[in-house]
């Protein structure tokens, strides 16, 4: 299951000071199938770049294999570091709040839950031709 967080802005950094400022970061590679994607490498997993499409940019967002809170955490704190650096916030998409340094207490105790639950199990499929 992909886990997600999101830097936004309104108004948002120009979009050539967003390109920079991936591009130039050692911890980020420039996904040469699309414009608009970098990949974060880490020890503990890949994380999905894509920044949105508008000039200014409104919006990046980071997605992830959830996998440990290690993962989650360095990739909060990258985030919070870029959300600095290019004046936009930072949101956890499943925990649903804005996060700032202040959170991380909070977050890691939602993200140890979180990382313990059980896989959802998709509902059974009922047969074609039963209507009910």
């Amino acid at each position: 299951m992909p886990y997600h967080i999101m830097l936004l802005a309104d108004p948002g950094p120009e979009r050539s000071r967003v390109l920079v400022t991936l591009g130039s970061a050692p911890d980020f590679t420039h996904d040469e199938r699309l414009e608009s994607r970098f990949w974060m490498k880490s020890s503990l997993g890949d994380v999905q770049i894509n920044i949105g499409t508008k000039d200014p940019v409104e919006s990046i967002h980071f997605t992830f294999e959830v996998n440990s809170e290690s993962l989650a955490e360095t990739v909060t704190l990258r985030a919070l570091e870029l959300a600095v650096t290019l004046d936009m916030r930072l949101e956890d998409m499943q925990w649903g709040y804005e996060v700032g340094p202040s959170d991380l207490p909070a977050l890691r105790v939602y993200w140890k839950d979180f990382f313990s639950r059980p896989p959802i199990e998709p509902p059974a499929k009922k047969p074609w031709w039963k209507v009910w």
